[in-house]
């Protein structure tokens, strides 16, 4: 079995728009009414499309994405991520292991840890050859540990691998969080003066949701106004 490897890095585009549905664009605008109404159209847009029997296995994986991202950008983890695990399977020659590791990261955010962590074990056995895939599963591994077990080894391990600098500042974060080592805080705030992760232990006004907004991809390209 072929697997597909979509890219482990964050889409800035995606995380702007989290912050335009939460309330906040790039430049700390309302979501107004037409802009609910024109995700409602879309998200029935894409449904429909996926329905017609015309639609082949690729196209219909794409517009899963497409549903997955519009989902859990709304807040509904739950529907994004059985819009994920659908898109995984959706190319029956060709599992989708990055969509594999989005449906763990909502199901995360659902607080279902034992199903979030059988897929990223899956994916942790049977995708050694695509470096970027593995990198985000024992990242979303270690998180599990930490929030489900309170276990920071695997986390504390990744803080000296080069591989995961772009995630120091969410790594900080929930040691912080999981441990309140006043430690963490201190290298966060001094290392990432600026990062989202900061704003969220620095300012109460913060209109982000609490710990799991570090599993969202392009959480670093959000620019939050003060």
């Amino acid at each position: 079995m072929s697997r597909r490897d979509s890219g482990a890095g964050p889409s800035t585009g995606c995380g702007l728009l989290l912050a335009a549905l939460l309330g906040w664009g790039a430049a700390g605008t309302v979501v107004s009414a037409q802009d609910s109404f024109s995700f409602q159209a879309e998200t029935a847009r894409i449904r429909a499309e996926i329905a017609l029997p015309e639609v082949d296995a690729r196209k219909k994986h794409d517009l899963l994405v497409e549903l997955a991202e519009l989902l859990r950008l709304s807040g509904d983890n739950e529907g994004a991520a059985l819009a994920w695990r659908d898109a995984a399977y959706a190319v029956p020659t060709e599992r989708d292991d990055r969509a594999l590791l989005e449906q763990a990261a909502c199901l995360m955010a659902l607080g279902e840890w034992d199903e979030a962590d059988s897929a990223v074990r899956l994916v942790l056995i049977t995708s050694r050859n695509t470096p970027g895939l593995v990198i985000r599963a024992k990242y979303l591994s270690a998180q599990i540990e930490a929030f489900r077990r309170g276990h920071i080894e695997a986390l504390r391990y990744l803080l000296d691998d080069p591989d995961y600098t772009s995630l120091k500042a969410s790594i900080y974060y929930t040691l912080y969080v999981v441990t309140r080592d006043a430690g963490y805080r201190t290298r966060l705030v001094a290392e990432f003066p600026e990062s989202p992760e900061t704003r969220l232990l620095t300012d109460d006004t913060t209109p982000f949701p609490g710990a799991m907004w570090l599993l969202y991809p392009g959480r670093e390209g959000v620019v939050i106004q003060r």
